[in-house]
């Protein structure tokens, strides 16, 4: 990776040298410096890092889009993702331990943590059509799916009921194939988990 790299993030996210410079922890000037020099730079293993782990919030925050080629290539090397950095861009609440079943609880907590901020809602009623598209992969999938998406319709349901489906159907269209196995709780998890976790606890509420 070479200071070029910078120019591009700018240009696709639409942000100023010193916005950028503040999420990857440098000055503005810096990043102007870089951009204008006459022959590109290799960045350290430091920037590099700090670079992929800017690029997965601006994906998260909706900056950039998940399916840009400068993304894939950005974050096609999953593993320099440090754990932390991961669930901190992805709005995880602080605290999050491994396991699965022994953790339902604190896996639901982080998605409603996801799905009560605003630019993750703003981003899953715009992916609406992606969504959808998840429904082919069979019928299990398009009954979490239908679920899910009955509660984000619902005139009934309160918007803070709400985000526990929101915070689902984020990790579905947001995250898919960008977060490492290693990440605590969600790595581990596929999709459908967790798409199941949300619709089983819509279920439940239905039923008490």
């Amino acid at each position: 990776m070479d200071t070029s790299i910078l120019g591009k993030l700018q240009s696709e996210a639409q942000m100023s040298p010193e916005e950028l410079g503040a999420i990857i922890g440098v000055s503005g000037m810096t990043v102007r410096r870089w951009n204008e020099r006459s022959e590109p730079e290799p960045l350290s293993e430091l920037y590099e890092t700090a670079i992929r782990h800017a690029v997965l919030k601006l994906v998260v925050d909706g900056r950039l889009m998940d399916d840009s080629p400068l993304v894939q290539e950005l974050l096609s090397k999953p593993e320099v993702l440090a754990q932390n950095a991961a669930i901190k861009a992805l709005g995880f609440p602080d605290g999050l331990q491994t396991g699965f079943e022994s953790q339902q609880d604190q896996i639901t907590v982080g998605l409603m943590h996801i799905g009560s901020q605003e630019s993750r809602r703003d981003r899953v009623d715009k992916q609406k059509k992606k969504i959808l598209g998840f429904k082919k992969l069979g019928k299990d999938w398009s009954e979490r799916i239908s679920i899910l998406t009955g509660v984000i319709a619902s005139k009934q349901i309160s918007a803070l009921d709400k985000f526990m489906a929101y915070g689902a159907l984020f990790y579905l269209v947001m995250v898919f194939d960008l977060i490492p196995d290693t990440v605590p709780v969600f790595g581990m998890l596929d999709d459908f988990a967790i798409l199941g976790i949300a619709a089983a606890y819509y279920i439940k509420r239905a039923k008490s």
